[in-house]
Formats: structure tokens, sequence, C-alpha cells
């Protein structure tokens, strides 16, 4: 567990952002930004009503939230939006 808290500590100190998804489907979980974004990529994949769709519909808001298990780590919140996805695609 040690070893895992100093590369998150690394990881961050290297500039990384940790994403947590605070509503929709895939509440409460937590990635990191550029992960995620790389997901959002590939779920235009999927068509709607696939779970792996969902998480295009995602956007990064101003809030930061506490991780749940590791002190003095925070991650900037993203809410689900269901329209998101649609108006991307429309682009």
């Amino acid at each position: 567990m040690a070893a895992r808290r100093l590369t998150l500590v690394a990881d961050l100190n290297a500039g990384r952002e940790l994403a947590v998804l605070i509503d929709g489907p895939w509440r409460l979980r937590w990635y990191w930004r550029d992960e995620l974004e790389a997901m959002q990529a590939a779920a235009d994949r999927y068509p709607d009503g696939h779970p792996a769709a969902q998480l295009g519909h995602y956007r990064p808001t101003d809030e930061h939230r506490d991780h749940p298990t590791q002190i003095d780590v925070t991650g900037r919140a993203w809410r689900y939006a269901h329209d998101v996805r649609h108006l991307r695609s429309a682009s």
C-alpha cells in the first residue's frame, strides 16, 4: 500500500490530474484525467445506451473532491450530462 501511495504522489507531482466521476452511471470511480479522456475518445465507437458510451457524457467541473482513502489527495469532479455526447458528435 505504501508503494502505491508513493506512485500516486509521484504522478500527482509530475502534473497528472485525478478525475472523480461524482454522479451518473459511473459515479464514485476515480481515473487519471488523461486515461479518462482516452476512454472517452474510445467511447465514441459505442452506441448510446452501451455502458462504455456513457463515459462520453462526463465533463470536468471547477470542483475538487477529497479522495476517500488517500490523505491529502484530491481529484477534479466530473459531472454526467445526458446531452453532451450528442452535442460533441454533431460538431
